[in-house]
């Protein structure tokens, strides 16, 4: 009984090794974090509501982000820092509706004061 156990340890122990080694080897593989896609500031509104501002392709976008899916609400000018270049069209109807005009007037309204 007690040689039944220690091998089934040791081949417990044996599996658990291999996978921690796979999975440190699968991690490496990941592509280098901001290479192209960083995200430049957060500003949470509520629990489960953010604008993010993101930086893409050296383009600026401000991001809304709620339960649902995320929303590009505009896209800034990176020279200019806060003038607003496009703003998105509005969302399909729905609570996502109200969600995204109280986002595009913060920032509007954001811009305009400076």
């Amino acid at each position: 009984m007690g040689a039944y156990l220690l091998s089934t340890t040791l081949a417990l122990a044996v599996v658990c090794a291999l996978a921690v080694g796979l999975l440190k080897a699968l991690g490496r593989k990941r592509p280098e974090a901001g290479a192209r896609l960083r995200v430049i500031e957060r500003l949470p509104l509520e629990a489960r509501r953010s604008l993010y501002l993101v930086e893409a392709g050296g383009r600026h976008l401000l991001v809304g982000v709620g339960d649902g899916a995320m929303t590009t609400l505009a896209e800034l000018d990176p020279a200019a820092g806060e003038a607003v270049v496009t703003v998105a069209p509005p969302p399909a109807p729905g609570w996502q509706t109200a969600f995204a005009s109280a986002l595009r007037r913060v920032v509007l309204g954001a811009g305009s004061g400076r």
